[in-house]
């Protein structure tokens, strides 16, 4: 069995104004930074383990749903024994898609992760590190376009990498 997610990734021409925001992180980063060469920007939806040719079926019934508008409000951070910064979506329409993916993985029945399932936020990684929030926010440059641009999302499945990091080659499925 192999690990995979189901996500959201930004449309490509977006993914260099997500770049340019993490770029004044990248000397405070502890190995997990959003960057062209580390991760690409993405919305974990579901983390799940499938044999390949459980992929193509759960694909073949995740392509047909239609992919909401993605709205960020704010930006928070988690703290485990590092902070994580995460931007945060509005979930009014995220979190019913998201039910939508654990509806059409449990046709399947696969083992979903059970921190996603209960109580996992959608949001959007930027850096993992062991600076305080402050440290942060001081290094953290304009954002600003995350609350002020609508951005064209697509459903994909990948492979997933350590901490969550997905790079292009890891996709396996795409709308």
């Amino acid at each position: 069995m192999k690990k995979y997610r189901i996500i959201l990734i930004p449309q490509m021409d977006a993914w260099e104004e997500f770049y340019k925001i993490t770029e004044s992180l990248s000397e405070i980063s502890d190995g997990y930074l959003m960057s062209s060469n580390s991760s690409v920007p993405h919305i974990t939806l579901s983390k799940f383990e499938a044999e390949d040719k459980a992929v193509e079926k759960i694909w073949n019934s995740c392509r047909m749903t239609v992919v909401p508008n993605v709205e960020f409000y704010g930006l928070t951070f988690a703290k485990r024994k590092v902070n994580w910064a995460l931007v945060l979506t509005k979930r009014t329409e995220i979190v019913p898609f998201q039910k939508k993916v654990y509806e059409i993985l449990n046709t399947h029945n696969l083992k979903l992760d059970e921190i996603i399932r209960e109580s996992y936020i959608p949001h959007l990684t930027l850096i993992r590190t062991p600076l305080s929030e402050l440290e942060i926010i001081k290094k953290l440059g304009d954002f600003s376009f995350l609350f002020e641009k609508k951005l064209k999302w697509n459903l994909v499945i990948a492979r997933s990498g350590k901490y969550g990091k997905i790079k292009e080659k890891d996709t396996v499925y795409s709308t």
